[in-house]
This record gives structure tokens, sequence and C-alpha cells, in this order.
């Protein structure tokens, strides 16, 4: 895997192949990813956790039954940004860990945002490993464009049970 520089960020937002303003991108299509990262993100992350959203993506696509000809955008937005995501799309006033907006085209399933801070921070909370705690959010938020909720307790269990096999099928446990 390539790591991609900021001057091909700059063509690339150009081309409006990256909207302006997102800090990084992972773009999957198709079976195969190519990753976008600004330098910062590429610096906190370590390489191996863009290897396991992959992997957490195709084995959900796969579980899930749904087709494998899709793309999907996976971005990973500092706390802040997230805060503003949340007030401008949820009118809720505080930073979240998750965000899914569906896409009106197709086969494009749509884009999830992750705050790198706060899955940092509930990594620690729960006691597990900051790439358990990202891959959980990758499940969650597209689970979240696959039309699934959490509304109530019954929609929550079968959400959280979905998530849960789905890690332990790409070998992620707590």
């Amino acid at each position: 895997m390539r790591i991609i520089t900021r001057s091909y960020i700059k063509r690339a937002r150009r081309r409006r192949l990256i909207y302006s303003g997102m800090d990084s991108v992972s773009y999957l299509t198709k079976r195969r990813a190519t990753v976008y990262f600004n330098d910062s993100e590429v610096a906190s992350l370590p390489k191996f956790f863009r290897i396991t959203m992959r992997q957490v993506v195709h084995a959900a696509m796969r579980h899930l039954g749904q087709p494998k000809d899709f793309d999907m955008e996976l971005i990973f937005f500092p706390m802040a940004q997230m805060r503003k995501l949340n007030i401008w799309y949820r009118g809720k006033d505080v930073p979240t860990d998750v965000l899914s907006f569906q896409s009106l085209t197709k086969p494009s399933l749509g884009s999830i945002y992750i705050s790198t801070e706060i899955a940092e921070r509930q990594a620690a909370e729960y006691g597990h490993s900051l790439e358990r705690e990202l891959a959980f959010l990758t499940v969650h938020g597209l689970l979240h464009l696959l039309g699934y909720d959490h509304e109530t307790p019954e929609d929550e269990a079968v959400m959280t049970r979905i998530q849960e096999e789905i890690l332990d099928k790409v070998g992620i446990t707590r």
C-alpha cells in the first residue's frame, strides 16, 4: 500500500476525487482500497490499521450478503471537526465518535466519519486496543449506511450482535 503525499491530495481535489476540506480519506472500491491520508493522520495511525479497516469493511459486506461492487469513503477527523459536523447535521452540540452519511448514487454506499481522538479515549475507557475501537466504529458506521439503526432496544441488540459477529470473523476481539 502506498502513502499518498499532500501534493497528490491537492491534485486529486482539483480533479474532484476528494472533497476540499477533508483531513483524510480512505476510499474503498470494488475489493481494492486506495487510502488517502494527510500527513498528520499517517503519522498518528499505524499502517496496519488501514489494512484492518479494509478487511473489516469487506468482511461486513460478505457477512451481510451485500454486493461486492461498492465504494465508500472512510474519513478520519479531529474531535473539533466532528463536533461541527454533529452540530450541523444532527443539531447536537457535542463531539461524536462516528457519523455516517448515505450516498444518493449507486454503487456508492456513502461516507463514514470517525474521530480518532474520541476513538483513542474510548479504547482506553473500554480497555481494548485502538485498532479494535476503530474497527468497531467502522462496522458501526457501515451498518448505518446499510440502513441499520439503534433507536429501540431491539434494534440496538440486533446491531450489537451483527457488529460482534463481524469483528469475530476478522479476529478482532476485546
